[in-house]
């Protein structure tokens, strides 16, 4: 083993002087079939699955600059097989100006103005081909913006029959009414570029620049509306004025801005006097006045702007539709009264490499896995072998193996992933961890232990029946199950970002790895695996914080402070949010329910020689996730110093939040380097899943196999669901991979809390209230969960209080009914901590 970590860093210093090329994403456009009038300011958007342009507005006979007459239109086109086709449908009133979204339902045209003057209160939805009026704006607004979140449409700003706003509503399309929410601050302003996009937590609303014509002022600041605080919240501004422009999502985090005015000649017009200045003023060359083509990125995690492409063409007031896996671009002013019936359609545009040596790195390490478990397959001699490797594993061994189990890809990519987002207000379940170290080594590892029992669900039917083992058991399996898919899913995502591999073909290779390694080789080559694996993570992942750390441009702990970046402690009572009353207890039942009553951890308890050598590998394993856990919540803030220090180095594309370390592994660290670290992921999902298909084989060998056929041969039929279970966990992981999760670390602890608070809640009733029996447990069980399911459905309460409130509904519940149900007679000698037998 100890030449393998040798041959992997030898490598990586080898290779160290050359760097990765980071990846190089654009949007590539190109031009289709143009409108068959030149328009600007049109609704546009998607009905039916189809483009659609309406109405919209231009000068066609005598032009704008010698007087000519702005004419609105009601038509209504449809791009079909690349041509354009006029709907038999119409605008209620010819208008331009509004705003049009794109829903489920279909486009829903908002708004506008019919002459330049007066305000439309419309609110309409193409359908179907057919135009449905719906429940008009309480009052009219044109040159406005809007965007969809959820199920609700927001417009924002904009003119009201001629006086410019900052007043804001919202439309419920379920219940189909309007409501005014809390107006932005500043100035107000028409032409603003509105749009919604996910922020580190929630998706919410974006308006940027604009015009006030009362000051005459170009913007280039941005708010943003939070759903969630129902407040604005202030951007940094953007580096041009986005009057005019357009906006459009890329990524999970990506807004993708250009278009527009320049500000400087579109001031110089406003203060344009008299007829003949004014022509010689809109008779320039279109490039003379400079409408802006740059394409700029604003993220919104970082709160910073880059210049990151151009544009096929200079457009003011075009129109942008995000359609058919790109978007459109569509019409627009080519300079002030001149319009241009030009469509192109765009597409990111991703160069990805990865490289021999890295792959080399990766194939070394892959290979040296499958050979461990070759290696153990010949010490595996019976089923105590597979089970508990004969007691003979050292507890130092055995700590760094829980260590690498709980630590997991989760930790390894998701926890640097939500510090980059918000900051380290889920730090406190780290130091939860090593402070239910203590009670488990007191209280519960002692029965464990003595009881020499091989599945943790041994001790429910010692304790109350055969029931509430069998029904434990079956939970344990399909939540391992789960989370099986889910660090299966994470390194594949990390290569997937780094490769451009497919990522199905990604999840397939790492499960059948998995598998081959852990159902021949057993417990001894699964917890051998875990220290070499752990040993490969933690030094890349400090490697990565130095690198980190040295390379942000600018100080790291100024630009961390000035983000509030290690905001760690707040005591208001909201049980909503990631408080600190919410992460310590929420976070402390949460680890009892790990350590307590998961069979992947209690398995590691049987391996070493005696019950002290466990306890102190239950006690280090704290102290390692204390200081892992500093080291990867560091990771997460440096990597939102570094970025935002150097925004144009961020994927516009990137698919995840949870890409981001991956990300960076890829496109920023040497060569070599980079595939130690990815080859770090890997061992952090491999270590976990390998833990979770010995422990499914297990639980399934040990608590249903009995109850299935008494005569089959367990060490057989231990392979046989190692190889079953694993391919479930494949099956279920490939499922994830079309799924849109915004943060997997919320996920899992939600799966967390609803799945496995009643075993938590089993093994705490069990041990502690000798009063109650199995029939109440069971009743208590049952309603508990369904109790905390409803929780779960109709409140807001924060995620981490699910396994808290889960043990507790069951364990009061099953409490009351103990006093009820009669009294359980049977033998509770060694089964609780009042009938101990060594007190």
């Amino acid at each position: 083993m100890k030449g393998i970590i040798l041959l992997l860093l030898i490598t990586s210093l080898f290779i160290s002087c050359s760097s990765n090329k980071a990846d190089e994403t654009t949007v590539a456009w190109q031009a289709i079939e143009k409108l068959p009038n030149a328009l600007s300011a049109a609704y546009a958007g998607v009905a039916d699955g189809e483009l659609i342009v309406a109405g919209g507005c231009n000068f066609p006979g005598v032009p704008a600059h010698e007087g000519g007459t702005k004419s609105f239109y009601d038509n209504i086109y449809s791009l079909k097989n690349g041509a354009w086709q006029r709907l038999p449908a119409v605008l209620p009133a010819a208008s331009a100006y509004g705003v049009a979204i794109s829903s489920g339902e279909g486009l829903h045209i908002i708004g506008g103005t019919a002459d330049g003057k007066q305000s439309l209160t419309q609110n309409l939805i193409l359908t179907k081909g057919e135009m449905k009026t719906l429940p008009a704006m309480p009052f009219g607004l044109d040159n406005t913006g809007g965007a969809m979140l959820g199920n609700d449409i927001y417009i924002v700003g904009g003119l009201s029959d001629g006086t410019p706003t900052n007043r804001a509503l919202r439309y419920d399309t379920r219940a189909q009414q309007w409501s005014e929410i809390e107006p932005y601050p500043g100035e107000p302003r028409v032409q603003p570029v509105v749009i919604a996009q996910n922020a580190a937590e929630e998706k919410r609303l974006y308006v940027m620049g604009g015009f006030n014509p009362a000051t005459k002022n170009v913007m280039q600041d941005g708010w943003a509306y939070s759903p969630r605080a129902k407040q604005w919240l202030p951007l940094h501004e953007a580096p041009v004025g986005l009057n005019g422009g357009f906006a459009f999502g890329a990524g999970v985090h990506t807004i993708l801005a250009s278009g527009g005015v320049n500000k400087e000649r579109f001031t110089e017009g406003l203060n344009v006097l008299g007829d003949s200045a004014r022509r010689e003023y809109m008779t320039h060359e279109p490039a003379w006045y400079r409408f802006n083509d740059t394409l700029y990125a604003y993220n919104t995690i970082i709160n910073r702007w880059c210049a990151t492409g151009v544009m096929p063409a200079a457009r003011a007031g075009a129109s942008l539709v995000a359609a058919h896996g790109g978007w459109y671009l569509i019409a627009g002013e080519t300079m002030p009264g001149v319009r241009s019936a030009e469509v192109w359609f765009g597409v990111v545009d991703s160069e990805q490499s990865f490289g021999w040596i890295n792959w080399t790195v990766i194939i070394v390490y892959l290979i040296a896995m499958i050979g461990m478990g070759v290696f153990f397959m010949f010490r595996a001699k019976n089923s105590d072998d597979f089970f508990k490797a004969g007691g003979r594993i050292p507890w130092w061994a055995v700590s760094v193996s829980i260590f690498a189990t709980m630590l997991s890809a989760i930790t390894f990519m998701a926890i640097p992933a939500k510090t980059y987002a918000t900051d380290w207000r889920y730090f406190l379940m780290a130091v939860t961890i090593f402070i239910a170290a203590f009670p488990v080594v007191k209280y519960y590892l002692p029965f464990f232990r003595r009881l020499n029992i091989t599945s943790a669900y041994e001790y429910l039917e010692l304790r109350f029946n055969k029931t509430l083992r069998l029904i434990s058991s079956i939970i344990f399996i399909i939540f391992m199950t789960a989370r099986m898919a889910l660090v299966l899913y994470l390194p594949s995502l990390a290569l997937t970002a780094a490769t451009g591999i497919d990522i199905y073909t990604c999840i397939l290779l790492m499960s059948l790895i998995t598998i081959v390694y852990s159902s021949i080789g057993g417990i001894e080559a699964v917890v051998w695996g875990d220290v070499v694996q752990g040993i490969i993570l933690m030094g890349g992942a400090l490697f990565t914080l130095f690198f980190l750390i040295t390379h942000t441009d600018g100080n790291f702990l100024q630009i961390a402070i000035e983000n509030e970046k290690f905001h760690i402690l707040n005591f208001t009572f909201d049980f909503t949010s990631a408080t600190f009353w919410v992460v310590i207890f929420g976070g402390f039942a949460t680890q009892i329910i790990s350590y307590t009553s998961d069979q992947t951890v209690i398995q590691r308890y049987m391996t070493t020689k005696s019950e002290k050598q466990a306890g102190k590998s239950i006690i280090t394993n704290g102290i390692l996730s204390l200081i892992s856990s500093i080291l990867f919540y560091a990771i997460g803030t440096a990597l939102f110093t570094y970025f935002q220090s150097r925004p144009e180095t961020l994927d516009i594309a990137m698919p995840t939040a949870d890409s981001i370390f991956p990300f960076f592994i890829m496109t920023q660290l040497p060569v070599g380097l980079a595939g130690v670290l990815v080859a770090a992921i890997f061992a952090a999902s491999m270590s976990t899943v390998s833990s979770n298909i010995n422990s499914i084989a297990t639980a399934f060998t040990v608590d249903l196999l009995p109850y299935i056929s008494k005569s089959a041969n367990k060490l057989k039929t231990a392979r046989l669901a190692s190889v079953i279970f694993g391919a479930l966990g494949c099956g279920f992981a490939l499922m994830m991979a079309t799924w849109n999760v915004l943060s997997l670390f919320d996920w899992f602890n939600t799966m967390l809390g609803l799945l496995t608070s009643g075993l938590g809640a089993l093994f705490f009733m069990g041990i502690f209230f000798d009063r109650i029996g199995g029939r109440a447990a069971l009743i208590g069980f049952v309603t508990g969960g369904a109790a905390l399911l409803l929780v779960t459905i109709y409140t807001q309460l924060n995620f981490m209080l699910y396994g808290l409130l889960g043990m507790s509904f069951i364990t009061i519940i099953s409490l009351i009914m103990s006093y009820i149900l009669p009294r359980d007679d049977r033998s509770k000698q060694n089964l609780t901590w009042r009938e101990r037998g060594d007190k």
